[in-house]
């Protein structure tokens, strides 16, 4: 079974925290199917969680901005492995809070665009967009601490009021308010949304 996309993807979720962007991926992976076209989630906490598991984390105290190297380091593993690694049929969701103004953010999507080029995959960035109460309300859920994620709601509030996401300029590039939406049908609309620009 094909699923949705009928050419290998690489889609990249970018949101705030509490924006359902892993929640969204996961549905999208189950609407894709299993087999030989599956959508493999590589969410920001699929990278990040071998360091942060091994620190004092508890979703609100500040984290040691050094770790954030190690992180880039297994993130570099990660993707040169799907590059070498991963059957060519696979497509992927990445996730990630990228923000406007922080230059390691700015250069996140191009390395991702590079090895949707690097694998002959469509590259589609999706920016996910939801308002700041709920952003503070989904922030807060219990269900977030099992992944290690950011759980203080006033935070993300400040967060959100004050930055803006990265600006991606690629033709494939979605905007999706996600604020009342629900996530399988977010899902949906964005493989649609990268069948169509993959077709």
């Amino acid at each position: 079974m094909r699923g949705l996309l009928q050419r290998p993807a690489i889609i990249h979720l970018i949101g705030f925290p509490g924006t359902g962007k892993y929640t969204i991926a996961k549905h999208m992976a189950a609407l894709q199917g299993g087999g030989e076209h599956r959508l493999v989630v590589v969410d920001n906490h699929y990278v990040s969680n071998p360091i942060l598991g091994v620190m004092d984390i508890d979703g609100v105290k500040a984290i040691d901005p050094a770790v954030w190297g190690y992180v880039r380091k297994v993130r570099l593993a990660v993707m040169e492995a799907i590059r070498d690694l991963s059957p060519s049929t696979w497509s992927f969701a990445f996730t990630n809070v990228l923000l406007a103004g922080d230059p390691e953010d700015q250069a996140a999507p191009a390395r991702v665009a590079a090895l949707a080029d690097a694998r002959d995959a469509a590259f589609v960035p999706v920016r996910l967009h939801c308002k700041v109460d709920e952003l503070t309300r989904r922030a807060v859920s219990p269900q977030r601490n099992e992944r290690l994620k950011w759980t203080d709601g006033e935070a993300v509030r400040a967060m959100a009021e004050s930055r803006t996401l990265v600006d991606v300029a690629h033709p494939n590039t979605l905007d999706l308010d996600v604020t009342d939406v629900q996530p399988e049908v977010a899902a949906r609309l964005v493989l649609e949304h990268a069948a169509k620009v993959s077709a």
